[in-house]
């Protein structure tokens, strides 16, 4: 009888051992599967802000006349050329108002890639915003060489406007619905809309996830 008691009292041990084991396990799946469901929900959120940063960067409507005046000029600039550099800055200058947003994206990136194994989404906003600096660059360039032309001819003169209206149509969304730059920044969101949302709106809770 007494063998039994201690028998009975090992097993009960036993059962209580794995029990809390097993609690300790699924304790730590459910923190994991909730840090997971976390930052999926701040990156999407990071990525909806930024597609609104986007369309205040390339609003085509100007915010006054001392847009773009924060550029550093060169001593003894020309106004004629002051004022191209200064119109071609304010993308910069308006990057600048929603840095605090790219920012936060780019701490993001390497936990989320740690995560869920991709940075893509990130790679190609960023790809998107330097099309945008370098739209503005291009429009101040070339806008420059047609100010600094005392000769041109008329076709030479419509290649340059070509080159700046390129540019401009980069810069600033000049087309409405159909700019390409937003369908882009469109295409970007949706993606990650397509990593995320299944973590985040899985009807079986954090299971699916949890399991993983």
């Amino acid at each position: 009888m007494e063998f039994l008691k201690d028998l009975i009292t090992s097993i009960s041990a036993i059962i209580a051992c794995f029990a809390f084991v097993l609690g300790i396990a699924a304790w730590k799946r459910e923190h994991i599967g909730k840090r997971r469901i976390e930052l999926a929900e701040d990156a999407l959120t990071l990525f909806y802000e930024a597609r609104d940063a986007v369309i205040r960067i390339r609003s085509a409507i100007s915010k006054g006349r001392t847009e773009g005046e924060s550029r550093p000029s060169d001593p003894g600039e020309r106004e004629s050329i002051k004022s191209i550099k200064n119109e071609s800055f304010v993308s910069y200058e308006r990057y600048k108002e929603e840095s605090e947003i790219f920012n936060r994206l780019r701490a993001l990136k390497y936990r989320f890639k740690a995560r869920f194994g991709s940075d893509a989404p990130f790679l190609q906003l960023e790809s998107v915003i330097g099309k945008i600096f370098g739209a503005a660059q291009t429009r101040a360039f070339w806008l420059i060489v047609e100010e600094g032309r005392t000769q041109i001819s008329q076709p030479e003169r419509q290649e340059l406007r070509k080159k700046v209206s390129e540019a401009e149509h980069i810069m600033w969304n000049l087309s409405g619905p159909t700019d390409p730059i937003d369908k882009r920044v469109d295409e970007i969101v949706s993606s990650m809309e397509e990593i995320c949302k299944p973590i985040i709106q899985d009807d079986r809770g954090l299971t699916a996830w949890i399991l993983v």
